[in-house]
């Protein structure tokens, strides 16, 4: 059996800031397979078999539709019963996110929360050149995890049982929704079996 994966449209509702009018933004997959419905919620039985990361669509507006390239993919699920697809959409800052999901990472990447151990307080309150370095590198850190990629949300789509033909409701097209940061944006995503040898 080989199914199609693809993403037809992203609609921006709402941009992630209000204030900058425009964002940039991409998104990414991960497609695995299983050998049974059961084994699809344990990750180490699991098997990753493709990835998709569009490029980065710029000056994306309020109400602005667009076709991301490069996210369309037909997987071969061989000897598998379950597919497990993880879909994520980011807003574009410095891309150190974006370039590890391009070049190395299987997994969607989680941007860092701000770890607030890396500020080492002075523990002599009237070292005044303490608190100066202290507050330097918080000011220092807090850009860099600023201008850190955001991401806007995730999704899951677990198929337990692809070779049930009376459950082939996950295939067709459906809208996936994300909302964080103020960003508003909706996905379409169809999924299709494009060839049944398993009869």
């Amino acid at each position: 059996m080989r199914i199609k994966i693809s993403i037809p449209q992203v609609r921006c509702r709402n941009v992630t800031h209000p204030r900058t009018a425009a964002d940039e933004i991409y998104l990414s997959y991960f497609i695995s397979l299983a050998k049974s419905g059961e084994d699809i919620n344990r990750p180490s039985l699991r098997k990753y078999v493709a990835k998709k990361v569009s490029e980065v669509k710029r000056k994306v507006k309020k109400n602005k539709k667009w076709t991301p390239e490069n996210m369309e993919t037909i997987v071969g699920i061989g000897s598998a019963e379950a597919l497990y697809l993880t879909i994520g959409i980011y807003e574009h800052d410095n891309g150190k996110i974006y370039r590890r999901l391009v070049e190395e990472s299987d997994v969607l990447i989680n941007p860092d929360e701000f770890d607030w151990s890396v500020i080492e307080l002075p523990t002599d309150i009237t070292n005044y050149m303490g608190w100066i370095k202290c507050l330097w590198k918080f000011l220092a850190y807090g850009f860099n995890y600023l201008m850190e990629d955001d991401l806007i949300g995730t999704t899951t789509i677990a198929i337990p049982n692809l070779l049930d033909k009376e459950k082939r409701e996950w295939t067709g097209s459906r809208e996936l929704k994300f909302k964080a940061w103020g960003g508003d944006y909706r996905v379409a995503i169809d999924m299709e079996i494009i060839e049944d040898d398993r009869r």
